[in-house]
């Protein structure tokens, strides 16, 4: 897969992602409104956990700032296992979180399912290279903890340089495996989109 068809693929399932947040309008698989998953804690430590059965560890990230399916700002994010000079200018052939939470502090909640809960914009993907292909694996349930945008001017998205917040989530697989994060990043919001 070349570069070019990996970043459309990357592209498309923060779309589908996204759509999937905004239709979905819930918290709980059940119709009791009962928490039926996994406790979801954020880790106070650098965001680390597996991705595939695999160890995966937080090393640095990029942000940017763009509009959901109805025109509202969502700070959309990638984390990598890997250390870049310019994360902005980052391409990644390995795993990798993608996700997304309103462009705002707070506690933000995602679940691909409908129900009362999900917080409209948010997102959580886990991505892995399998056999030569990138394999998104939706979380089944995640919550994005946005701390801080840093910002020249504020209110003025177009000034801001760096987003601080927590993930936490988890996606079960008995194909590929299971996938659990949890912890903290600071990621700088590039110019340009993913």
């Amino acid at each position: 897969m070349n570069a070019k068809t990996r970043s459309i693929s990357v592209n498309l399932v923060l779309v589908l992602t996204v759509g999937l947040a905004i239709a979905g309008c819930g918290k709980n698989g059940d119709n009791e409104g009962n928490n039926t998953g996994k406790n979801l804690t954020f880790s106070e430590s650098t965001a680390e956990g597996r991705i595939a059965n695999m160890a995966w560890k937080y090393r640095s990230g990029r942000a940017n700032i763009e509009n959901d399916f109805d025109g509202n700002p969502i700070i959309s994010f990638k984390l990598y296992s890997f250390e870049f000079t310019n994360p902005c200018n980052a391409t990644v052939d390995g795993d990798f979180i993608l996700g997304s939470a309103p462009n705002k502090v707070g506690e933000f909640y995602y679940q691909p399912v409908i129900t009362p809960k999900v917080d409209k914009g948010t997102t959580l993907t886990f991505l892995t290279s399998s056999d030569n292909s990138l394999m998104n694996l939706v979380a089944d349930e995640a919550k994005v903890r946005i701390d801080r945008i840093e910002c020249a001017t504020p209110g003025d998205i177009a000034t801001c340089t760096k987003v601080v917040g927590a993930i936490t989530g988890y996606h079960d697989s008995a194909k590929y495996g299971n996938s659990a994060i949890s912890g903290t990043f600071e990621i700088p919001i590039c110019a340009s989109p993913f």
